[in-house]
């Protein structure tokens, strides 16, 4: 295994990493207040991440929890267990060594895997998966319990090796399921795609870029409270502003034709790859147009190019009986 970690001597320097101005509280129910981040660091509870960035994973544990509770579940340890004396519950942080950015202009794949080894962790530690991940219980205030339990920030891909039953497919569960970042990832990969057709209505007219970031929050707000816990408001307008600048930027008419012609690309590569495919197993060509939705003459030019790919790699040997009959 690849070293994909790096261990932190004095913990106490993440503090450098919290934003700013993070929001923080006492009592989360009278509200989140913006304060500086020597002022948050004195409060109950704390936004650990910035706003564009994902540094800090929480898991939310609705169960008497000790100090080593991952080693139960098979995981790394975590930086810090900050438990409630009061009932045992507990916040488990696990820090990432190269933290994954969640703007527009970031790549999503990296996202997309970072939603998906966090859901995959909440099933296995058994963790609230409607926890939003915004506030934490503040591992520097003394109002808890807290374990400095590790000292060491995790690779996605280390976290991954703990994680078998892993699979990187956060949008495809049902949303009741979606759990932590993976809502973020539901919504701007959702509103997205929609953006794209979208924004062509705000093309030559007197609509300025504010309707435009309007619209898309609303949308936004839309896919949001699909949610049985929807994320913050703020979570939700950062989502909407990131989608909103890419695409007046980019999508212009030119942009908007090449993102049509690499989609029609890439779907009709996919539709001949699975004809191939389908002639390769003994179905008759109208059959295969018929399953794709294509015509019997296109059907008949992929068989063609199936039937001289086997010769060409053939090179003038001797044709076995079975690959005779599928080039006839």
């Amino acid at each position: 295994m690849l070293e994909c970690y790096e261990e932190i001597r004095q913990v106490n320097r993440l503090k450098k990493e919290l934003p700013p101005k993070p929001y923080c509280t006492n009592d989360l129910k009278r509200g989140l207040k913006i304060r500086t981040r020597a002022v948050a660091l004195k409060k109950r509870y704390i936004q650990m991440n910035p706003p564009h960035q994902k540094r800090f994973i929480t898991f939310d544990l609705d169960y008497e929890t000790w100090a080593y509770v991952a080693e139960d579940f098979n995981l790394p340890q975590p930086l810090w267990c900050v438990g409630n004396v009061q009932n045992g519950h507990a916040h488990l942080i696990y820090g990432l060594w190269h933290p994954v950015y969640t703007t527009s202009v970031a790549h999503v794949k990296p996202l997309k895997y970072l939603a998906a080894v966090e859901a995959a962790m909440t099933r296995k530690l058994e963790a609230d998966p409607m926890y939003s991940g915004l506030i934490s219980k503040n591992p520097w205030s003394s109002e808890w319990r807290v374990f400095q339990t590790g000292n060491m920030l995790y690779d996605l891909a280390f976290l991954a090796d703990y994680l078998p039953e892993l699979k990187v497919k956060p949008l495809q569960k049902p949303v009741a399921e979606v759990a932590g970042l993976g809502r973020n990832c539901f919504i701007f990969e959702n509103v997205r795609v929609w953006s794209y057709r979208e924004v062509r209505n705000y093309w030559g007219t007197n609509k300025s870029l504010t309707s435009w970031f309007e619209a898309v929050e609303r949308r936004c707000a839309e896919e949001n409270a699909k949610f049985s816990e929807p994320l913050y408001g703020s979570e939700v307008r950062c989502i909407a502003r990131s989608i909103s600048l890419w695409t007046w930027r980019r999508m212009d008419p030119a942009g908007f034709s090449e993102w049509q012609r690499v989609n029609v690309n890439h779907r009709w590569d996919s539709k001949k790859d699975m004809g191939l495919e389908l002639l390769s197993e003994g179905l008759t060509t109208s059959e295969v147009a018929e399953e794709l939705g294509v015509t019997e003459r296109i059907c008949y030019r992929w068989n063609q190019e199936r039937k001289s790919d086997i010769i060409t790699r053939s090179r003038g040997a001797e044709i076995p009986k079975f690959l005779r009959r599928l080039i006839r």
